[in-house]
């Protein structure tokens, strides 16, 4: 089913933050929480790592904006972030469905 035994990545979340736009690093970890009402709260020593590895494989980008007088940089996915992030929703989905589907028939065998 998948690369390493997890359906479940961070990346797919800073993915798909940045696949609705370039955004900093504190503007994703605030995103993802504030839209997972709280479930999720990443901290930039986490975070940050996720990123660095994800503009090395060249799935991001990023560049620098100058915000009174200090400088923010911002990400942007790139081609390769798009399809890899694909690749992770329909992991997810297949890991979601595969867990669904042992909890259902675990609640029916005790009815």
């Amino acid at each position: 089913m998948s690369r390493n035994n997890s359906f479940f990545t961070l990346d797919l979340l800073v993915l798909s933050v940045l696949k609705r736009g370039d955004n900093y690093g504190y503007g994703i970890s605030s995103m993802i929480e504030e839209e997972s009402n709280g479930s999720f709260k990443i901290k930039e020593g986490v975070l940050y790592p996720i990123l660095y590895k994800l503009n090395k494989k060249k799935m991001i980008s990023s560049y620098e904006v100058p915000i009174n007088r200090r400088i923010r940089v911002y990400y942007k996915i790139e081609k390769e972030g798009v399809e890899e992030l694909e690749h992770l929703v329909n992991e997810f989905y297949s890991g979601y469905m595969a867990i669904d589907s042992l909890i259902k028939s675990g609640r029916e065998a005790h009815e």
